[in-house]
């Protein structure tokens, strides 16, 4: 997968490794013009899981699953920004819905 790298891939906890908790922590920031997602976790496979708000103002966010090979594919069209984090998820909603 070309849109992350290995050491990326790497940091991120497995699928359901944060299921039981309040607040899991946020490992990546991917942003495509407004729309974004804040990864808390990922398979070897590019699923990943985390919070996805499509037209980024807090309207349209839910938590959910994403396949990563989606989001490269629309990097073909757009500029996708990658950011490595470490941040709650409460807390990174706060950052992001400045």
């Amino acid at each position: 997968m070309a849109l992350l790298t290995d050491a990326q891939l790497l940091r991120i906890p497995n699928l359901y490794s944060q299921e039981e908790a309040a607040d899991p922590l946020v490992y990546l920031f991917i942003r495509i013009g407004r729309t974004f997602w804040l990864i808390t976790e990922c398979d070897s496979e590019g699923l990943a899981f985390g919070w996805c708000d499509l037209y980024g103002d807090g309207s349209c966010g839910e938590l959910g699953y994403v396949d990563l090979s989606e989001i490269e594919s629309i990097g073909k069209d757009y500029f996708i920004a990658i950011k490595e984090v470490e941040i709650s998820l409460s807390d990174a909603k706060k950052v992001f819905y400045k």
